[in-house]
């Protein structure tokens, strides 16, 4: 068989597959503690929405998540009937609704983000936080604007610890 690689710089070839099987050993313990609830990646994107976009729009949610409404409204179905979202209509303009967790929705959600949030902190620690620094510097590199303008902490919000303007708690890191 012809080697199929030998056309592609190996460390590119590298970093892409690192991207890829980093995400899925990552998002895996994640995978495992939704499917004892009957749900799956797709549901656990939205309970991330949810949770770090407060009172998040279906019009918002789409475009975070770059997903068509039939495959929200599919997942979004389960969530509520499930009770771990409950929507509101908007004030002004009763067709918009929001979005938020209920605490059954928080305690899952959290359940399964620390599963990952583990993982990472044992590589963070290990990598070292010059390290995680430059990790971070370099996914922010990949994203264009419109992509960091999607990510609900940006990176001068983490400082001392802490996850300023919102008050939750960062990592150990300081970057």
């Amino acid at each position: 068989m012809e080697e199929t690689t030998k056309d592609f710089d190996p460390i590119y070839v590298l970093a892409a597959e690192l991207f890829f099987y980093s995400h899925r050993f990552l998002t895996k313990s994640a995978d495992a503690k939704l499917a004892e609830f009957g749900l799956g990646r797709a549901h656990f994107r939205v309970l991330h929405m949810v949770q770090h976009h407060h009172g998040i729009m279906t019009n918002q949610l789409l475009r975070q998540l770059d997903i068509q409404a039939a495959s929200l409204n599919r997942v979004m179905k389960a969530l509520l009937s499930d009770g771990y979202i409950i929507q509101e209509s908007d004030l002004t303009d009763r067709r918009q609704r929001h979005h938020y967790l209920t605490k059954k929705g928080k305690d899952l959600y959290t359940e399964a983000f620390m599963l990952q949030q583990e993982l990472l902190e044992i590589a963070f620690d290990e990598a070292g936080e010059n390290s995680v620094n430059k990790f971070l510097e370099m996914m922010l590199l990949l994203l264009p604007e419109e992509g960091k303008e999607l990510l609900s902490v940006q990176r001068a919000q983490i400082k001392n610890d802490k996850v300023l303007d919102n008050g939750t708690v960062g990592t150990d890191h300081r970057v």
